[in-house]
Formats: structure tokens, sequence, C-alpha cells
């Protein structure tokens, strides 16, 4: 049996999941909990996954996945967002999965046993996302020709073992390694406010600025290709590419003073 933590602050969502895993031959409920602080105040026994909302009171987010994942927990993500920047998040904090909360519980049930068996479950998305992101990374984290593949299939709504006939891979063991391998990249590139070096902060000011790339590179004494990586870089590591969305993480990560966008930096 598979015994199976759901932690969401809705009462609605943790009954619905109750009585799903209930149903379940495979699935034992080991507990639910409206917080990361109820999980850690009342759970006697570690369950061997939790299902996991990240609009919670108290620790919530990345937080509280990295909480779980410390405590040895693999984490599946059910969350009302999906959308890119959340989802990488909370992959980068070492959840296995991440599907919203518009997917049927079945699905949720699947999920819940191939992380159990596999290590992960990556969903159609939770594909497109990671590829779009690893495919700007440079280095050795970058994505090979066979994860790209592997990913692109996996995207499309292809099974693991659809993926591995397709491509020739031994099993679809195989290609579930490949995806825990493409998973375990974008933890270590994706990577937020703390993974931008100082002239990657410099050239996201100049583009929620507005600055074009030519403008970057006359300003910082760079070529119009150096600032092109980098900005390829700032992409991968935010998650972030419209104007808006840099300047909002600027300003959310502290990066961005009020009045800096507007060219006052006499505060600083």
């Amino acid at each position: 049996m598979i015994r199976v933590a759901v932690i969401d602050d809705h009462e609605i969502i943790r009954l619905g999941l109750s009585v799903a895993i209930g149903a379940a031959d495979d699935l034992d409920l080991a507990g639910t909990y409206s917080s990361i602080e109820e999980y850690g105040q009342r759970v006697v026994e570690r369950p061997d996954i939790a299902i996991l909302d990240l609009g919670l009171a108290g620790l919530e987010g990345p937080e509280a996945v990295a909480f779980l994942v410390r405590e040895g927990l693999p984490v599946l993500v059910v969350s009302a967002t999906g959308s890119r920047q959340m989802v990488l998040t909370a992959i980068a904090a070492g959840a296995v999965g991440y599907l919203t909360k518009r997917t049927g519980s079945s699905e949720i049930m699947q999920a819940v046993r191939t992380i159990h068996d596999d290590g992960c479950h990556v969903s159609p998305t939770l594909a497109a996302f990671v590829r779009a992101h690893l495919r700007a990374v440079e280095g050795p984290d970058a994505i090979s020709d066979t994860e790209d593949e592997v990913l692109t299939l996996v995207a499309q709504g292809e099974s693991p073992a659809g993926v591995a006939s397709l491509l020739g891979i031994d099993s679809s063991a195989g290609v579930m390694v490949i995806l825990q391998r493409t998973l375990a990249k974008t933890r270590n590139t994706f990577g937020g406010t703390t993974a931008l070096s100082s002239r990657e902060r410099e050239v996201l000011l100049q583009v929620v600025r507005g600055r074009t790339s030519d403008e970057i590179a006359a300003d910082l004494g760079l070529s119009p290709k150096t600032v092109g990586t980098y900005r390829r870089r700032i992409a991968a590591k935010t998650g972030a590419h419209k104007q808006t969305d840099l300047a909002r993480f600027a300003y959310e990560s502290g990066i961005l003073r009020p009045g800096e966008l507007n060219g006052d930096t006499s505060h600083g």
C-alpha cells in the first residue's frame, strides 16, 4: 500500500482526494492537513508521498515543498496555479510532479503511483515547461538531443512506453530515468534571484527599462550577441520572458527599487 498524505487548506479538496485515495485498492490515506505546520504537529508515521497545495496559510509555495523534501517525502504538487514560473519554481524546490486542480482525481491517483514506482510524474504541460527552460540553458546542464526528443514527445501526450518505442529506448523505465535527469537539471539551473550573476542583474535592469540589446551592449561594453546570451540565461533562471514579467520579478526580488524603473536612481 502507498501511504499518501494530503496537505491543502481547502476542506472540499481534502475530502475529495481522501475519497479518491480510499477508493483505490493500492493507496492508503496517511492523513489530511490544512497546513505544513499542522502536518508537522500531527503526523505520527511518515507517509510515502505527499500531495501538496502551494497556497497555504503559514509556510507555503516552494518553501513548503522544500520542507517536505527535507523530511524525505516525494512531493506531488496539486495547485490552482499552473503558470510556468510557479511550476518550475516548485520543481526547483524538489517537487517530483505538478498538476493543477483542474486535473481529474483518477489522473492524480495515477501520478501518485508513477511517482512511487518511477520517482517522478512528468505531465505534458510540465514536459513543455522543462523543455523550454532547458533549451535556454548552456553548459553541463544544457539539454541533450535525447532529452529534447523525450520531452517533446511527452509534451505531445505520448506515454513513456510510447516514447521508448518511438525512440528505440530499451524500456519505459529508461524514459523515466531521462525524465528524472531533466528535472534534476531544472533544479540545478532554475534558481531565481540568487542564481543571477551581477552582470545578469545589470542586464535585467536594462531590459525592464525598455532598452534594446544593442543599447544594452553599448552601455555595458558588451557585444549584442553576449547580451543575447545573458538575456537567455535570465529567462532560463527566472522563468520570465516579457518585460512586464521581468519587471515584476525584479521588484519582488528586490533587484529593482521603487523609482528606478522611471530612471530615478538617486535613492540609493
